[in-house]
């Protein structure tokens, strides 16, 4: 019934596409409702003009490809909540190669007689998948020498189940290897022979043996339950890997295999592979020791290092020998018996079957290693950005710069040891204010790494600046109209409220915007504005000028504190406005604003700053104003007339004239901070608060544990009590952001988080995220809500942030003089990824990809308590030229204990969940404003 309803729900729809004029068709992911079925939506979705591609599974995803009307059709469908649309559809297929030059290494184990029958048989099966051989060596069939010819592309399936055949490698026809180690991309298939159990085993067992012979791995790529590898060999080892040995010499052994121990269930005389046991071969010594022993080697045996003795008139040699050739090795002359040892039996496995050559496009090259950890004392402390500023302009410079202190330990408000740390270095460091464990204040470069290595100091960084809101044109007529949501301070994962129920009532009603972009205030004041309007700027108690912070944007412009301010006024009128202007560096100022709406004055670090400097100048400029005193005397006393004394009271003239120069300005910087001081006095008795900044990057920002009343109220004790006198406003951007937070799960242990189960990611890699844009719906936007992008903009910088908490012992938190927890317990790593052929014109498969961003190594500590520390990385890339189709990838694993590396755990020692969130933005102004990242799966903010 529901079926029938809604098919004819869309059939006025469905007559005006059948009816359209022809339209280019875009590939689109179509992502349905929850509680949708894909066999019950997909006919519905086809009478739209839907055109799936490939098989449909009981996902909520489906793949195919329609036209911008059929997507204006979909969007409208209830059974839809997102479609991903991506380019036009290529007139050609994804180019594949019409057939492949191959080789191919087999094994029969038989005498000379059956070997031909055996390989005859095997060459049958070969010519049965269309492989056609080139002429190879008289007798051929009587040895197991590689083969070569040509194999068509549709028969590569076929062929790898030719009996016999231990590895293929298949090289495009047309395609000239390189020479030398040269990387070479390449596909390989690995061998099921271990069972699904044990495959994971093969494949990281390869991948040791592969990296001694130059693997690199090609990022993000489907393994397929393990049985899969992507990445770049050097040209010069592929005949290592087909002849599955490095050794040239035909007698060589095959040192390219690997031994898999069998299960203790598994009898190893049933197995049918190359099976070995150790055993114990006890001989008659006689004179030809050498030979017997040339003998069992010829059987496969593979004698222990000092595995021989002797006992009594018998001799022994241990070793390894394959079951097959066991009762041979028992009828050789000379040997007594021999003797197998249970349950140490092992597999000999070949791990390849087949090795596909991938032709690159011109240019290309392997991802560069990742970054490692720096060792040198107090360095990896570090933020990678400070130590790019340092490289750029040396240690030496004299000029404090501006920095964050993370501190290893929250400090409570009357806690002032924490300074015995930053505050050695008197003089070097001036501090400007804190909040909670971060210091925001001035250091030299010099003083830096000096500083880094105090055991208190978690991490030094510079300034992470809050992210403004992205408002639309400004429209007079709709000053409350913004894309903007409110919910009270340090409750935004409660679900946002009404503007106009927020605000406390209260008479006189005093409100407050608290921002840093003002611009165009004053032409509101008695226009929609109170007149009662006053701006209260706290950014010049970070100059020693004590001069306010440069407007940023255009000077006619209207801010986005100003927009918020009409907003409020216009939902919540009131009787007084207070605008406070703060910089966007400096969230320790936050909390003075609740110090001085709570009238208990504005007393940062760097106000007590700028009035120790005021006093040490008050002094110098009494001390001066002595000195010319008495030299105002000595000139003034001299009448001469000759050169010296009109150059004496020249100088002395010069010289006054610069006294009272200065004198005027300290004067006006003194008045200045007067004001910067006395102004806090209006916050006093504020009714409603509203904040306009948010300050993400290198804070909390995990649920619970935002800046909101976290630090906030550390003065009262409980920093979860809401905040006292006012009501304290959050403003949060209505537009959907990239977000991700859930559980930390890596099902099939590949060292990767999966974003979505099997069935949730399609045709997915379950371990990617895939990003796609949503232009801004005041930015010309004419797609439909449902609809994004996906692939990003040329030219847009993105940002992804990573930040999880993990549990630690607190026995270990106790040890002062070790910090055992600066490094997390996961180590997880951000990898972005670039779809390298997204449009299917080459031969490279659907899930090669382009690493285009990393994590550093280096982890930003954001916060450390007695039991739980928040880690934070960040990776950020810059869309080239002609766009493209990013994914998102987490490597790492979830911690096994809470106790520090290296730590004996019990078994079942004590873990707790990791819940990563996962944030993307756009960074640079000019995209941020045009458009928004999202993820593409919208099931992916949310598990």
């Amino acid at each position: 019934m529901r079926a029938l309803l809604s098919i004819l729900t869309f059939c006025i729809s469905f007559i005006a596409l059948v009816t359209a004029e022809e339209q280019a068709a875009r590939r689109v992911d179509v992502f349905l409702a929850p509680g949708q079925s894909s066999a019950e939506a997909l006919p519905i979705l086809e009478m739209l003009g839907f055109v799936p591609s490939g098989s449909v599974t009981d996902g909520s995803l489906l793949t195919g490809k329609a036209t911008d009307k059929v997507i204006e059709a979909l969007s409208a469908s209830k059974l839809v909540s997102r479609i991903a649309v991506g380019p036009v559809v290529a007139a050609a297929p994804r180019v594949k190669p019409a057939q492949y030059k191959v080789r191919l290494r087999y094994y029969i184990e038989a005498d000379r007689t059956r070997h031909a029958l055996e390989f005859r048989r095997m060459l049958a099966a070969l010519q049965a998948a269309g492989f056609v051989k080139d002429k190879g060596l008289e007798q051929e069939e009587l040895y197991d020498e590689p083969i070569s010819g040509v194999l068509p592309a549709a028969g590569v399936k076929q062929l790898l189940k030719a009996p016999y055949l231990q590895t293929a490698l298949l090289v495009p026809e047309g395609t000239e290897l390189p020479d030398g180690n040269t990387p070479v991309f390449v596909s390989m298939e690995l061998t099921n022979r271990p069972g699904v159990t044990r495959q994971q085993e093969l494949r990281n067992a390869t991948l040791a043996m592969l990296k001694r012979l130059g693997w690199i791995p090609s990022h993000g790529h489907d393994h397929r339950d393990h049985s899969r590898l992507l990445g770049w060999l050097p040209a010069n080892q592929l005949e290592s890997v087909l002849l599955a040995k490095t050794g040239r010499e035909p007698t060589s052994r095959r040192n390219l295999q690997i031994d898999m121990a069998l299960p203790s269930s598994a009898n190893p005389f049933d197995v049918n592979g190359w099976v070995l046991v150790n055993v114990t071969v006890t001989y008659k010594p006689t004179e030809l020791h050498d030979e017997l022993l040339a003998s069992l080697e010829t059987l496969g045996f593979e004698p222990a290092q000092n595995g021989e003795s002797q006992e009594g008139l018998t001799g022994i040699f241990r070793g390894r020998l394959p079951t097959r050739t066991l009762a041979r090795a028992r009828a050789l002359d000379g040997v007594l018996k021999v003797d197998v040892e249970p349950g140490t039996a092992i597999e000999r496995i070949t791990p390849v079957l087949a090795i596909e050559v991938l032709p690159e496009p011109e240019g290309s090259q392997p991802p560069a290693v990742a970054e490692e950890a720096a060792g040198e004392p107090g360095f990896s402390k570090l933020s990678p950005d400070l130590r790019k500023y340092l490289a750029e302009v040396g240690e030496n410079v004299a000029k404090p710069i501006r920095v964050e202190v993370v501190l290893r330990g929250t400090p409570g408000e009357f806690d002032e040891n924490w300074r015995e740390s930053v505050d050695n270095l008197r003089g070097a460091l001036g501090i400007e204010g804190r909040l909670g464990p971060l210091v925001t204040g001035l250091v030299r470069p010099t003083d830096i790494k000096l500083l880094a290595e105090r055991d208190e100091v978690s991490s030094i960084r510079l300034p992470q600046m809050a992210r403004p809101l992205v408002l639309p044109p400004f429209d007079p007529s709709k000053p409350a109209e913004l894309p903007v949501d409110f919910a009270p301070l340090g409750r935004q994962a409660n679900g946002t409220g009404d503007l106009a129920a927020l605000p406390r009532r209260r008479s006189p009603q005093r409100a407050a915007v608290l921002d840093s972009d003002f611009r165009g205030y004053a032409q509101f004041v008695g226009k929609g504005l109170p007149k009662k309007t006053q701006l209260l700027d706290f950014t010049p108690e970070r100059s020693p000028q004590l001069q306010a912070d440069p407007v940023v944007g255009d000077p006619d412009g209207i801010g986005n504190g100003t927009r918020l301010a009409l907003a409020l006024m216009a939902t919540a009128p009131a009787d007084e406005l207070v605008l406070i202007r703060i910089n966007p560096e400096s969230p320790y100022m936050l909390e003075q604003v609740v110090r001085g709406v709570e009238g208990r004055g504005w007393r940062s670090e760097a106000t007590a700053l700028r009035e120790d400097e005021l006093r040490r100048e008050h002094g110098r400029l009494d001390e001066e104003r002595a000195q010319l005193r008495g030299r105002r005397r000595l000139v003034l006393n001299n009448f001469g007339e000759d050169e010296d004394a009109r150059a004496a009271r020249d100088a002395y003239f010069q010289a006054q004239r610069d006294f009272d120069a200065r004198e005027q300005d300290f004067k006006a910087r003194q008045a200045r901070f007067v004001k910067l001081v006395t102004q806090a006095e209006s916050l006093k008795d504020l009714n409603t608060v509203l904040i306009g900044l948010r300050w993400e990057d290198g804070h909390p920002v995990l649920p619970g544990t935002g800046l909101g009343n976290r630090y906030l109220g550390l003065h009262r004790g409980d920093a979860s009590a809401p905040l006292p006198k006012a009501s304290w406003i959050q403003a949060i951007p209505r537009s959907e952001a990239a977000t991700w937070h859930g559980i930390f799960r890596d099902l099939d242990n590949d060292a990767a988080m999966d974003f979505h189960s099997r069935a949730d990611a399609g045709s997915r890699q379950k371990d990617l995220t895939f990003l796609a844009w949503k232009p801004h719906a005041w930015h010309g936007a004419k797609a439909p809500e449902k609809v994004v992008w996906q692939e990003l903009p040329a030219g847009a910088v993105i940002q992804a942030t990573l930040q999880w908490q993990e549990v630690h012992s607190p026995h270990w938190k106790q040890d002062r003089g070790q910090d055992h927890y600066r490094q997390p317990l996961a180590p997880l790593r951000l990898v972005i990824l670039k779809q390298r052929d997204p449009h299917g014109k080459t031969a490279l498969p659907g899930d090669a990809y382009e690493v285009v961003a990393r994590s550093p190594a280096w982890v930003d500590r954001v916060e450390n308590d007695r039991r739980t520390a928040t880690y934070e990385i960040s990776a950020r890339f810059q869309v080239p030229e002609g766009g493209g189709r990013y994914a998102v990838r987490i490597e790492g694993a979830a911690p096994e204990s809470t106790l520090p590396p290296g730590t004996a755990a019990l078994p079942n020692a004590q873990r707790a969940e990791l819940k990563p969130l996962l944030k993307l933005d756009v960074i640079d102004p000019a995209h941020r404003a045009e458009g928004q990242v999202v993820l593409e799966t919208p099931t992916a903010a949310k598990r």
